[in-house]
């Protein structure tokens, strides 16, 4: 039956990259979790590849754990000479 939630329903989650100037860059969908395994995968081959070359980009991203775990997303940014920026954990000072 059209429209009815089945109890077999299927997630699935998207990494995004968009930029102001070049709108979006690179995209992923797909079913598993997102891990700090799969969000590098995501930078080495579907960011980096789409990157404008010859350009220094600055990656902003959130704390989500994933970005943060070990050091292989940023290492794989920052060897080809983009800077991260991690945004700072959620604060009620600055959401009141």
């Amino acid at each position: 039956m059209p429209g009815v939630p089945s109890k077999h329903s299927v997630a699935y989650n998207v990494l995004l990259a968009i930029s102001p100037v070049y709108g979006v860059v690179a995209y992923w969908i797909y079913e598993e979790n997102t891990n700090a395994q799969v969000f590098a995968s995501f930078i080495q081959n579907a960011l980096l590849p789409r990157l404008p070359a010859n350009i220094e980009h600055t990656i902003l991203w959130d704390n989500l754990s994933c970005h943060l775990t070990g050091n292989v997303a940023i290492d794989l940014l920052e060897n080809k000479a983009h800077k991260v920026v991690a945004r700072p954990t959620y604060s009620h000072d600055f959401a009141p």
